[in-house]
Order: C-alpha cells, then sequence, then structure tokens
C-alpha cells in the first residue's frame, strides 16, 4: 500500500487494562499446539519450516492428520498470512478494514486468544462511524485493540465505547491516537561502516 494514502487515516488503541495473569500459559499453549501442528505436518509437507508457509491445499488435504482444535490454529495463521499478504498489496480502504475485522474474527473462533473484553470492544467499534477496522494486537489474551478509522474519527468519539465498556465490565478502558513513523531503521554515524 502506499504509505502516503495510508496516513489519511488514524489509528487508535484502545486498552481494555484485562489482567494478561492467564496470558502466559495460554500463549503457551497456543504455541505448543502450533509445534505440535509443525511437527506433523512437516512430515507430509516437505520442506515446511513455518506454518505460515503451509500452502491452504496442503492444510486441507492433510487437516485430518490434526485434531479439531489444532486444525483450527493453523487455519487461522494460514488465513492470517494470506490476510497481511493482501493487506501489503491493497490501496483500497475498505477491503484492507474488511480485513481487520476478518481477523478479529479469525482471532476470536480459530486461533482462541481472543477475550470477552476485546470483542465487546472490536464489536462496538465495528458499528461506529468512521471505523474502518479494528482488531486485537499483540499476543490477544486481554490487553489492546487496534481500530483504524478515516480522519472525521476524534477522541472524544470515544466516550460512547469508553462509557459502555465501563458499565459491562466495571472498569474503565482507555483510549490513545497512534502516530504513523517511518519504522525501524539503523543510521550510522560518520566513519561507521556497516
Amino acid at each position: 500500500a502506499d504509505p502516503r494514502s495510508v496516513q489519511e487515516f488514524v489509528d487508535w488503541i484502545v486498552a481494555t487494562h484485562e489482567s494478561h495473569a492467564l496470558a502466559d500459559s495460554l500463549y503457551g499453549a497456543r504455541r505448543n499446539e502450533c509445534e505440535s501442528a509443525l511437527s506433523t505436518l512437516s512430515k507430509v509437507v516437505p520442506g515446511l519450516s513455518r506454518l505460515a508457509k503451509l500452502h491452504p491445499a496442503d492444510l486441507n488435504a492433510y487437516a485430518a492428520l490434526l485434531p479439531p482444535a489444532i486444525r483450527h490454529r493453523v487455519q487461522h495463521v494460514v488465513n492470517e498470512q494470506a490476510r497481511v499478504l493482501r493487506v501489503a498489496s491493497l490501496n483500497d480502504r475498505q477491503e484492507i478494514g474488511r480485513l481487520l475485522f476478518e481477523s478479529h474474527a479469525s482471532s476470536r473462533d480459530l486461533f482462541g486468544n481472543s477475550s470477552e473484553a476485546l470483542d465487546f470492544v472490536v464489536d462496538y467499534l465495528s458499528q461506529m462511524q468512521g471505523v474502518l477496522g479494528a482488531r486485537l494486537t499483540g499476543g490477544g489474551f486481554g490487553g489492546a485493540a487496534i481500530a483504524w478509522t478515516d480522519q472525521s474519527v476524534f477522541e472524544s468519539d470515544f466516550e460512547a465505547l469508553c462509557t459502555a465498556y465501563r458499565k459491562h465490565f466495571g472498569d474503565p478502558c482507555s483510549v490513545f491516537r497512534a502516530k504513523w513513523s517511518d519504522g525501524v531503521r539503523i543510521e550510522l554515524g560518520p566513519g561507521e561502516s556497516s
């Protein structure tokens, strides 16, 4: 995507302040499930070194080798990789937003790393005027969701979400506007070489 056109939009972070107390064990369980799937599938798919490299046709062909829960984890990884590659090639804001919402649904339904609070936030955001897409961010199991909006959305537009969140969960959420940057790079000083 052309970064100049993408920067016409705004990213927001909605922090649920949900405890990550179980996150380490749940994240570890997901990692173990993925490692188990890779071990099984690499025996039948030559050269498979990462689940993200698995072709959807291979997943379909060998799905019966995996228990249902692990099959769902792999399906999420394969589909998420396809979504990321698709978004990287898009300039269509509606399609990018749709893929963000689809990503969250996949995290919730297939990978199982969402939470009630994250689902509440993303569902609420899906109904807000000017929100193009939203999904959990980071490893999930609590934490925050990202909202991608057009420039008609301001911090005050999130007040109703925060009120509804507090009413439902009894705790506050917080909203932060993210800033675009050029990303990570190494800069060498005078006389330094790479």
